[in-house]
């Protein structure tokens, strides 16, 4: 279930661009044999999914925001907690992970740790 909906998240935001600059800077070094180096690429690569994790903190944020300002009629909490879905899906289907075998594996391990996971909260 959860990859059907990445999937079909990914191509609406691969057809609103949200992946063109990656993909064209990416494609761009790799044609460029022998100036780049595969690290480089990487570090590349790394940075653009540093720049998709904080897309999500920018959701989680804004999903806050409408807890600490009520007044805030843009926005509501249902709808910020979709968009971190949306935003971790799109995430994972971009980089090929199929989140609901990870889900379902974390899930799986979590059954088995103390509550709380030994922490105050």
């Amino acid at each position: 279930m959860l990859d059907k909906l990445a999937k079909e998240i990914h191509s609406v935001n691969g057809n609103n661009g949200f992946w063109d600059m990656e993909e064209s800077v990416l494609d761009k070094m790799k044609t460029q044999q022998g100036f780049f180096k595969g690290a480089e690429i990487e570090a590349v690569q790394n940075a653009f999914k540093c720049q998709r994790l904080l897309l999500i903190i920018s959701e989680v944020i804004e999903a806050m925001d409408t807890i600490r300002d009520p007044n805030n009629s843009e926005d509501t909490f249902d709808e910020e907690l979709a968009d971190i879905l949306i935003r971790t899906l799109d995430v994972s289907r971009g980089y090929d992970i199929y989140l609901q075998d990870e889900v379902e594996k974390k899930l799986d391990k979590n059954k088995s740790r103390p509550p709380l996971h030994n922490k105050k909260f």
